[in-house]
């Protein structure tokens, strides 16, 4: 045992006084009950083994599989015992299945009473999908938190799908709350925050005061394309911020627009190049770096509605005065290599002859690795008028026009600007700019 370090039977360690949080391990398809949990190699077999001897602050790693929790005959994963505890997939939501077999509830958290309680002593579910939930009650999930999932395929009898549930970069599409309560409404999401999810495809019962949202918080998000029957998208409690729907709701930076997802109809709900919901999010509200694909976020000017961040491909250089095509530097691969293959660097270097920016060089035409490139104009006089030429003219032969090339004059050197030329031109020069 090392010197310094205390360990017990309980699976955790204490270094120098400070609590060391567990990880736990399950693994569906390998694992047993029976196991200790504490490796991959003596994994549990189901996540509530792992649940029910986790503390607060505890992570459990989950392997790929589907798993049909079993906690009781109307609920599959639970946390009746209220630990802080971070459920995680290795494998995230495309390989890892939470599934409530159609007949009960996918996961419950603490039984708090108030949302404010349950916070503290809540369950993490980071990487699933959670499908085919039911229940009479509430069909999905209540005093839960999920992160980078998939909720797809769960049904409730009545009342809501989430309550009392905070939800972090997910997709939530083909959901349904058939029938009213004894209230008369029906709602996909109660006392429920959203923050950067894509909810659309979903469907609630057609009943007067129906929502999607009721007394909810709803950020960053794209709802669209649900069926809500005779009632609307949020009701009068919800609010919205920074959020795309088909009919403006009131709020700060929402949209109403077509999100333009690539492909709906085949279950493709990422952003198209020419999608509303691009850049148009705020700051502050995820505390998370990257999309429900895995992918970085932010990548443009801000960070984008949904669950998906657009991920465009970067083919120019972006911190040089005009923008410098990869391909372009691309053609000067010893001097790239140079600047460590940097693109952003090599566009801003010096140039070989010691006089340009690299892309200068681009802007004008010459090589930049080529210590006598210049790019030079001549004069020439033909029958007392004067006729000013360039080289290279990218322009030249050509059916685009490449660069705008601008001739301007001076009587004499020393006087102030140059300008357009006229009879007492005496000196020129020509100026190269971007069309």
């Amino acid at each position: 045992m090392p010197s310094g370090d205390v360990y017990n039977d309980l699976g955790f360690r204490l270094v120098c006084g400070d609590f060391v949080p567990t990880s736990w391990f399950v693994d569906g398809p390998n694992g047993n009950d029976a196991n200790d949990g504490l490796s991959p190699a003596t994994a549990f077999k189901t996540i509530q083994a792992a649940v029910n001897v986790a503390t607060d602050g505890d992570e459990i790693v989950v392997a790929p599989g589907i798993y049909k929790e079993n906690a009781s005959a109307t609920c599959g994963l639970s946390n009746e015992k209220g630990v802080n505890v971070r459920v995680r997939s290795a494998g995230g939501p495309l390989a890892t299945a939470i599934d409530g077999d159609g007949i009960r509830r996918v996961v419950k958290g603490t039984a708090a009473s108030t949302q404010n309680s349950w916070k503290s002593h809540a369950l993490t579910l980071d990487g699933f999908t959670i499908r085919n939930g039911f229940s009479s009650g509430v069909g999905i999930a209540a005093y839960c938190i999920f992160r980078n999932c998939i909720v797809t395929g769960n049904t409730a009898g009545m009342s809501a799908g989430f309550d009392l549930c905070r939800l972090e970069n997910c997709l939530v599409f083909g959901n349904a709350v058939e029938a009213a309560t004894s209230s008369g409404t029906t709602k996909l999401f109660d006392r429920t925050e959203a923050v950067n999810c894509t909810v659309t495809g979903n469907s609630i019962a057609n009943t007067t005061g129906s929502s999607i949202f009721t007394r909810s918080s709803v950020i960053n998000s794209v709802i669209y394309g649900n069926q809500v029957g005779a009632g609307t998208s949020f009701d009068g409690d919800t609010m919205f911020s920074f959020s795309c729907s088909e009919t403006m709701v009131s709020g700060t930076g929402n949209i109403a627009a077509d999100p333009r997802f690539v492909d709906a109809a085949n279950g493709d709900f990422r952003l198209a190049e020419d999608s509303p919901c691009i850049d148009t999010g705020a700051a502050g509200y995820l505390d998370l770096s990257f999309d429900l694909d895995g992918n970085p976020r932010v990548k443009g000017r801000s960070i984008d509605m949904g669950c998906y961040e657009f991920q465009t491909v970067q083919t120019e250089t972006t911190t040089t005065p005009v923008p410098v095509p990869f391909a372009w530097l691309d053609k000067y691969p010893e001097a790239l290599a140079t600047n460590g293959g940097d693109y952003e660097a090599f566009g801003n270097a010096t140039a070989a002859n010691g006089a340009d920016k690299v892309w200068q060089c681009y802007v004008s035409g010459v090589n930049p690795t080529n210590a006598t490139a210049r790019f030079l104009a001549q004069i020439a006089v033909t029958n007392g008028t004067s006729v000013v030429s360039w080289t290279p003219d990218l322009n030249e032969g050509g059916t685009k026009a490449e660069r705008v090339y601008t001739v301007e004059g001076k009587t004499n050197l020393g006087d102030g600007s140059w300008g357009p030329t006229n009879e007492a031109s005496r000196f020129f020069r020509v100026k190269v700019e971007m069309p």
